[in-house]
């Protein structure tokens, strides 16, 4: 399944504000941003750089499995954010288990 476009839209102009004014969670791989939205849905961005691996089929194939994870674990989250995902350097090396693991501890402490 993937992320309805009301999930993740095409309009990028909010990313820059989450980063600035959300909370922030940080990992060694995974960084997060999150802020309270007055919308009924939440609004996600996963952000890949070429800084951990230049080829877009590494890169895409990271955006795939948190999507999927995402999906899942959107529902348990009681109220709506918008959130930005960012992958650091070596979460490329992640099974997808221990980056479902990850995001979940995430989204728990949302």
């Amino acid at each position: 399944m993937v992320l309805s476009k009301k999930i993740n839209p095409s309009s990028r102009t909010w990313i820059p504000n989450v980063i600035r004014r959300g909370k922030k969670i940080i990992n060694s791989e995974i960084k997060m941003y999150f802020i309270a939205s007055r919308r009924h849905d939440s609004k996600i961005a996963i952000l890949v750089s070429k800084k951990i691996d230049k080829r877009a089929v590494v890169r895409n194939k990271l955006r795939r499995r948190a999507r999927e994870i995402i999906h899942s674990l959107l529902p348990h989250v009681k109220s709506s954010y918008d959130i930005v995902i960012s992958f650091q350097k070596g979460v490329e090396n992640l099974s997808f288990q221990e980056l479902k693991k990850k995001l979940n501890k995430f989204f728990k402490s949302i």
